[in-house]
């Protein structure tokens, strides 16, 4: 598959992801083939990018981490609980329940291949926010060894950790104190969820140097689940809402180590955050172009790449961890 704009979609070409409306509503299933009216249609949402393939892009068998069914009905389930906090008495969190445990497992099954995650870039924002934080925030727990109560709680906070702005509907006049006070105080009067993860959400803006909210704690008193969730919320954000490409968050990121951010935890994050993203198209030294299909666990950046001659309809693939000669030099934004 490969990452594409919006922009430059044309007629006869084939989703590998599916698109989805804000509200959970599958619009256009993968594998749909586009048409004139289907790009029109995409171009009027807010969509940055979608993923297509073809019959050559086909051979490579992308395997990824999150499986599109478990990611849609956690990103569901999740959009559809923050609908109903602030209207109804009473959050029944069974809701999400079954949902997180499937994401929970599957990235137990695959954490051999943790590089290779890349999000759909579309959905309720609030929602695909949470559950890319939450999924991203697993990642680094299993890395850390944590045993499933730890990742139980962790997924948990990390999914629920902006439920303060759900409360609220987003509310502009809401400060950053607001959310995540507001948000603890919900979480933990509700007896299904635990009070470390409700601790997540109080805790994930506050920063390693102290100057963070809203009880300016500094270092290790501040939870390491919480702290984990902030090296994802930040990363998330930048990649979302500034709309910056992965390399340049990456070296952000790097600036708030030690500052805003853990250090140690930043270092453990970019161990698995690759430079250039599954579906993502590269320039070679050698002058060549190609696409990233798989990121080795142990060498993020230097992932597998596939390179395709439509011209000849042929395909080849290099293991830049294994061609220390042939390096990438720059990403093609498509």
């Amino acid at each position: 598959m490969r990452k594409l704009s919006v922009t430059k979609l044309k007629p006869r070409m084939t989703l590998a992801k599916g698109i989805y409306t804000g509200d959970g509503r599958i619009l256009l299933p993968t594998g749909t083939i586009l048409q004139d009216s289907y790009i029109e249609r995409l171009n009027q949402l807010d969509l940055k990018f979608v993923f297509i393939t073809d019959e050559l892009l086909a051979k490579a068998q992308i395997k990824e981490v999150i499986s599109e069914p478990a990611w849609i009905d956690l990103q569901q389930a999740v959009r559809d609980l923050f609908n109903k906090v602030g209207k109804i008495h009473g959050i029944n969190f069974d809701i999400i329940r079954q949902a997180l445990d499937n994401i929970i497992y599957e990235i137990i099954s695959n954490r051999d291949r943790l590089s290779n995650y890349c999000d759909w870039g579309h959905g309720e924002p609030l929602a695909n926010h949470s559950v890319n934080v939450c999924i991203l925030a697993l990642m680094m727990g299993l890395k850390r060894e944590y045993n499933i109560k730890q990742l139980e709680q962790l997924a948990t906070g990390a999914l629920l950790h902006d439920i303060g702005k759900a409360l609220n509907n987003n509310s502009p006049q809401k400060t950053t104190g607001d959310h995540t006070t507001e948000g603890f105080q919900f979480l933990k009067d509700n007896d299904n969820i635990p009070l470390l993860s409700a601790h997540v959400a109080y805790q994930h803006h506050e920063k390693w140097d102290g100057s963070g909210l809203p009880r300016h704690l500094k270092g290790e008193a501040i939870h390491e689940y919480a702290r984990i969730v902030a090296v994802a919320d930040t990363y998330d954000s930048l990649i979302r809402e500034h709309d910056l490409p992965p390399w340049a968050v990456i070296d952000h990121l790097k600036t708030l180590s030690g500052n805003s951010l853990d250090s140690e935890l930043v270092e453990l994050f970019l161990s698995i955050i690759p430079t250039f993203p599954l579906g993502t198209t590269v320039q070679l030294s050698t002058n060549e172009k190609g696409v990233v299909v798989d990121i080795p666990q142990e060498n993020p950046d230097r992932p597998v790449v596939w390179m395709t001659d439509y011209f000849k309809q042929q395909t080849r693939e290099l293991r830049l961890a294994e061609i220390p000669q042939i390096n990438v030099i720059g990403i093609i934004i498509d």
